[in-house]
């Protein structure tokens, strides 16, 4: 009979395509980093069940690790993994010494040797394996991505990886093999190939002293190569400061080390903004705590009141091998995130898996849409109501001064633009402001004590930047109108004009429809709110009814259109001031969003600079006069003023698609056939 042998040898990631047969393949000290740690194996923890009491007697170590596996279905109906905070819990000295006596292979007087080589000094941890960041500002360029050592701080020669593995398949006693012949936690992954070499110290086969009958089958080897995943899985760190975002690049085989909650679509309650048709699918992934570097991590986001584990939300991008679309989406995130400003998210850390990228970010509780929904607005007399609204005006003066930053960035924040324009300055535009990208944090959150307005009510955030832009003071009013992600309700007048161009005015139309909704739940609650949005939605142009803030109406058979907003929202806004709880504050807000920011010419609406001036100016009213913000105040005026329409022309787009359409239906209904109905009220 033939004998098996195996060897050893490093592996650099690449694979070898030789035919040859079993090889174990050692990831050797190619991963290692000094600038991460875990808690120390020191530190005192609360007992919970995810480990067992340190007392808990030993009862065979297959049995107690399968037992406490990390499992990544909510049913446990599967393998499981184990981290390495996990492992020297359950694996402590005790108990490994009492699997040691206990294995017929292993002599008894070399047990406690054998014992303290598998522990080791234990004075590291795993939590840089596969970490890659730049050593100046982590900003992915051209689609590529500079990269320290990817490096691992397991502490070298420590065992623990190892004899968990040969638990597992049930070979404990085969340890001494592998401490023989140095075959350590900083050996893994081990790749299998066939050899008919000899033994030697960097060739492990089956050593002389252990029987053929107890050394690994073929079919054994195959099993431990995809078993091991499950021992060496990814223990995240996240960002600690303004200019680095850790990035991780993993193999295609590596085990990601949660349990996924699901799509955000179709469940209550929101994770990250939702992302129907976008770019990026986001899902919830409940992270246990021995799977992340903790320390440093309550700067980011406060402690969940559940010990065990933390809510993460994961947007994945939809295509492969995105790079360029990856780097553009972490720039923004990079420039803007919440570590520059509280109401703007925080990206915690990336990650490539599979040939896709992932972004990392704390999990909301709802997005503003869900908010408006499930809670409904305090009453005006309420005793509540005075704090109630002065969070109200906090959030709005929160998220007023989180579009100026993104529009005029400033210190810090401009340093870390690239900058391209003559006069050195640049500037942002964030071009998808909605409800949906806007997150509700409870108040039990880090993110919350950042709002000084009553922050157990927490805080609204912007979300969803893949859609950002940032440009020099040359091109920033000169972006044209076409190919730009744009959501269709809060889409401003410019987006179907031709010869538009998108300037940071956008943010400033969509970031009022925001205001005027709120002004809407605020004195008529989630149904008044529901109305509204009834009341806007009619014919645009070809397409049927469409939810919109803008109304287009041809020009006899020209292409010149005349372009206002819709009669519903201007006689929705009267009815909202007409409204008994109306006070002054609101007045003043219903006023500043009619007036400077939904006007169809870009040109005329206000700045976010002036913006963030004014929502102030009134945030500070709120504080200083209560009669303001919680009084109710008669409205002096009866209608408000009706800009004069603007005329343009469509864009091609619209003006193909009415072609398109017409000739579909002379192919359907025939060139004399004539429909009954009401005239369209996009061709009078």
């Amino acid at each position: 009979m033939t004998k098996q042998l195996l060897y050893v040898q490093q592996w650099s990631g690449q694979r070898d395509n030789s035919p040859q047969g079993l090889r174990i393949l050692i990831d050797g000290s190619t991963w290692r980093s000094e600038s991460l740690s875990f808690s120390p194996p020191g530190r005192s923890r609360t007992p919970t069940s995810l480990f067992p009491d340190e007392d808990e007697p030993y009862s065979g170590l297959e049995q107690l690790l399968r037992r406490f596996r990390r499992t990544r279905r909510a049913d446990g109906e599967d393998d499981g993994f184990w981290p390495y905070e996990l492992l020297r819990r359950v694996l402590n000295r005790e108990r490994v010494q009492a699997c040691l006596e206990r294995c017929a292979a292993i002599d008894p007087g070399s047990a406690s040797g054998l014992c303290e080589a598998i522990i080791g000094d234990q004075s590291a941890s795993d939590v840089g394996r596969w970490l890659k960041h730049d050593a100046a500002d982590n900003t992915l360029r051209g689609g590529d991505v500079s990269v320290f050592k990817n490096t691992t701080t397991v502490a070298p020669k420590s065992y623990l990886r190892i004899f968990a593995l040969l638990v597992l398949q049930e070979k404990p006693g085969l340890i001494r093999a592998f401490v023989d012949h140095g075959v350590c936690d900083d050996s893994l992954p081990l790749d299998i190939v066939n050899n008919n070499g000899s033994v030697s110290l960097m060739r492990l086969g089956r050593p002389p002293h252990v029987s053929s009958s107890d050394w690994f089958r073929p079919h054994e080897l195959e099993h431990l190569k995809s078993f091991q995943w499950k021992l060496i899985t990814p223990c995240f760190s996240f960002r600690k400061t303004r200019e680095t975002v850790p990035h991780y690049d993993l193999p295609e085989e590596a085990v990601l080390p949660w349990r996924d909650d699901g799509n955000y679509e179709g469940k209550q309650g929101t994770i990250l903004g939702r992302d129907q048709g976008g770019s990026g699918v986001v899902r919830r992934v409940k992270i246990e705590v021995d799977s992340l570097d903790i320390d440093g991590l309550d700067t980011i986001i406060a402690s969940d009141p559940r010990p065990d584990a933390r809510l993460f939300a994961v947007k994945s991008l939809r295509k492969k091998n995105a790079a360029a679309e990856f780097s553009r989406e972490l720039e923004m995130l990079k420039r803007f995130g919440g570590i520059q400003h509280p109401h703007l998210v925080t990206l915690l850390a990336t990650f490539t898996h599979q040939s896709r990228h992932h972004f990392i970010f704390p999990c909301a509780d709802l997005d503003l849409d869900d908010y408006w929904n499930q809670k409904p607005p305090e009453r005006l007399g309420s005793p509540t109501y005075p704090a109630f609204i002065r969070w109200v005006s906090a959030q709005l003066r929160g998220l007023a001064e989180a579009v100026y930053v993104i529009h005029e960035p400033t210190g810090r924040r401009r340093e870390l633009l690239e900058v391209s324009g003559p006069d050195g300055k640049m500037y942002g535009r964030h071009g998808d402001l909605k409800p949906q990208n806007i997150l509700w944090f409870r108040g039990d959150t880090e993110w919350a004590a950042a709002g000084e307005e009553d922050p157990a009510r927490g805080i609204l955030v912007i979300t969803d930047l893949g859609a950002s832009a940032v440009h020099s003071e040359v091109s920033r009013s000169n972006v044209p109108n076409q190919g730009l992600p744009q959501t269709p309700t809060y889409r401003p007048p410019e987006c179907d004009m031709a010869e538009g161009r998108i300037t940071r005015a956008f943010d400033v139309w969509t970031l009022g429809c925001v205001f005027l909704e709120m002004a809407s739940w605020l004195l008529e609650g989630t149904r008044g709110r529901a109305g509204f949005v009834t009341s806007r939605t009619s014919r645009f142009l070809d397409y049927g009814g469409m939810d919109l803030f803008y109304n287009i109406q041809r020009r006899g058979e020209g292409e010149a259109c005349e372009f206002t907003v819709k009669e519903s929202v201007f006689e929705y806004i009267e009815k909202l001031h007409r409204n008994q709880s109306c006070t002054w504050y609101i007045h003043e807000l219903l006023d500043l969003i009619h007036g400077q920011m939904l006007c169809v010419i870009h040109q005329e609406r206000i700045r976010s600079s002036g913006l963030d001036l004014r929502i102030k100016t009134m945030h500070r009213r709120v504080l200083e006069e209560p009669a303001y913000a919680q009084e109710p105040s008669l409205w002096q005026q009866t209608i408000i003023e009706r800009p004069q329409p603007v005329i343009s022309h469509l864009t091609c787009y619209h003006q193909n698609n009415k072609s398109a359409i017409e000739d579909q239906r002379r192919r359907l209904m025939g060139p004399d056939t004539t429909v009954d109905g009401s005239p369209d009220e996009m061709e009078s």
